[in-house]
C-alpha cells in the first residue's frame, strides 16, 4: 500500500494510471486553395460562409464551411486581421487599408478606406459595427465612429504604446494586450480616452478575447492570462509550455489558444487544458476560429486550413495545464501502486457523487463514496471498465467541483 501523499493548497491534484493514450484525429486538413502563402486570420459563420486572409493580399472565401475557396492574391501589401460584425466580414491589411465582404460567394471585397501613413504597422481589427472599430497598429491604439472615414488616435495617460491585439465587444469599452506584456483597459467617454493599465505579464503578448466576464490572454512561452471580472483583474494559468501561443478564441464552454503546430482546448467548466494536433501543418498556425461550440477552423503557414465539427476532439490532456477555480484541496492515496483500479479519498463524506468521465464526456463508471472512502471503478458494478483504456477524469462533486486528472506519464 503506498502511503498518503498530501498536497494542500493545491489547486488540483494529479494522479498518474498506466493507461495507454490511442491516437485520434481531432482536426482535418482541409483542400489547399489557389495559394500556399501564409494565413494570418479568419472568420465564419455557423452556416459555413466566411473569409481567410493572408501574406500577399490573399484573400480566401467559402459559402460551404471551407470544402471549397475561391481565393485572389497579388504582391499588394499582406492581409493581417479579419472580423465578423452584424454579418458581415471586415478585414485589414499591414499599411492600415479597411475592407469589407458582404457575399463570399462572389469574393469581391469594397474598400471601406485607404491605407494612412499613422495606420501602417496594422497587426489587428475590432469591427463592432458598421461605424464602430477599434484598430491595433504601429503599436498605438485607434477608434472609428463613423466606418473609418475618419479615425481618432487613442491618446492619454496610460494608453498603451506596444499594442499587439485588441479585444471589444462596445465602442465604448475595449482592451489591449501588447508586446510589452501589458494589458491594458481602455474607456471611451465622447472624443476622450481613459486608458488604465491593469495588468503586467512580463513576457509579450500576441492576442487577448472575452466572453462577458471572461477574458483570456496568451503569448510568448505558452503563457495564458485569465480575468473572471471583467478585466479587473488578471491571474496566470499553468503555462503550456515552451511554444509561443498567438491566438485565442474565448467560448460559452471552452477556451482555445493556437501557437506552433497545436491547439489547445481549456474546458471552463472542468478547468483542464488538452493539447489536441493539427495533422498537415507544415511551419506554424496562425489564427483559430469556433463559430459554434463544436464547429471550428484554424488557418497557419503555407496556406494551411484545418476544420473540426466536434470541438476539436478529445485531445490528450496537459499534466500541470490545471485551470484556477474548479478544482480544490482532495487528500488521496492509492492502493495497492500505481497501476491500481482504485482510489482512497480522505476527508470526503460518505455518499459523495463520483464519475470516471472519458474526455468526450462519456460516463464510463459512476457512484457514491462508500464508507471506507475507497472507489474501485473497475468492479462488478462496472464491468466495461476492466477492458478500457486511455486518459479519464475522476470527478468528485461533493462540496464544490474537485477533479482528480487520470493520465499516462
Amino acid at each position: 500500500m503506498c502511503a498518503p501523499d498530501r498536497h494542500p493548497g493545491l489547486a488540483a491534484l494529479i494522479l498518474l494510471l498506466v493507461f495507454a493514450v490511442p491516437a485520434k484525429a481531432q482536426w482535418i486538413q482541409q483542400p489547399q486553395f489557389h495559394t500556399t502563402n501564409d494565413l494570418h486570420d479568419l472568420r465564419l459563420n455557423a452556416d459555413g460562409r466566411g473569409i481567410a486572409v493572408g501574406e500577399g493580399n490573399v484573400l480566401l472565401c467559402t459559402i460551404d464551411g471551407g470544402a471549397d475557396w475561391d481565393g485572389t492574391g497579388s504582391a499588394a501589401a499582406d492581409l493581417m486581421a479579419a472580423d465578423l460584425a452584424d454579418g458581415v466580414f471586415y478585414f485589414c491589411n499591414i499599411l492600415g487599408a479597411q475592407y469589407r465582404e458582404t457575399n463570399p460567394a462572389t469574393c469581391d471585397n469594397e474598400l471601406v478606406a485607404a491605407s494612412v501613413a499613422p495606420l501602417n504597422g496594422t497587426s489587428d481589427l475590432e469591427q463592432v459595427d458598421a461605424d464602430h472599430g477599434w484598430l491595433a497598429a504601429g503599436g498605438r491604439v485607434w477608434f472609428s465612429d463613423n466606418g473609418w472615414s475618419s479615425f481618432t488616435a487613442v491618446s492619454n495617460i496610460g494608453c498603451p504604446v506596444n499594442a499587439e491585439a485588441l479585444y471589444a465587444e462596445t465602442d465604448t469599452l475595449a482592451f489591449s494586450a501588447g508586446s510589452d506584456g501589458r494589458i491594458h483597459r481602455i474607456r471611451r467617454l465622447g472624443s476622450t480616452f481613459i486608458c488604465s493599465p491593469v495588468h503586467n505579464a512580463g513576457e509579450a503578448l500576441a492576442d487577448i478575447d472575452g466572453l462577458g466576464n471572461a477574458l483570456f490572454a496568451v503569448g510568448e512561452n505558452g503563457s495564458v492570462l485569465q480575468s473572471g471580472n471583467a478585466g479587473d483583474s488578471w491571474s496566470a494559468l499553468s503555462a503550456l509550455g515552451p511554444v509561443d501561443l498567438v491566438s485565442v478564441q474565448v467560448g460559452s464552454d471552452a477556451v482555445y489558444a493556437a501557437g506552433g503546430q497545436r491547439i489547445y482546448r481549456f474546458d471552463r467548466a472542468m478547468g483542464l487544458w488538452v493539447r489536441q494536433a493539427l495533422p498537415g501543418l507544415i511551419g506554424g498556425v496562425r489564427a483559430v476560429h469556433m463559430a459554434t461550440v463544436d464547429l471550428g477552423w484554424v488557418v497557419g503557414d503555407n496556406g494551411y486550413i484545418a476544420r473540426t465539427d466536434d470541438a476539436g476532439g478529445p485531445g490528450e490532456p496537459i499534466l500541470g495545464g490545471i485551470g484556477q477555480g474548479t478544482a480544490a484541496q482532495l487528500p488521496w492515496s492509492l492502493h495497492p501502486n500505481p497501476s491500481s483500479t482504485s482510489v482512497h479519498l480522505e476527508d470526503v463524506p460518505t455518499g459523495t457523487p463520483w464519475r470516471l468521465l472519458a474526455l468526450d464526456g462519456r460516463v464510463l463508471a459512476a457512484g457514491q463514496l462508500p464508507a471506507d472512502g475507497i472507489i474501485h471503478w473497475a468492479s462488478a458494478q462496472n464491468p466495461g471498465l476492466r477492458t478500457w483504456s486511455g486518459p479519464a477524469i475522476l470527478q468528485i462533486d461533493g462540496m464544490g467541483h474537485r477533479l482528480l486528472i487520470l493520465q499516462a506519464p
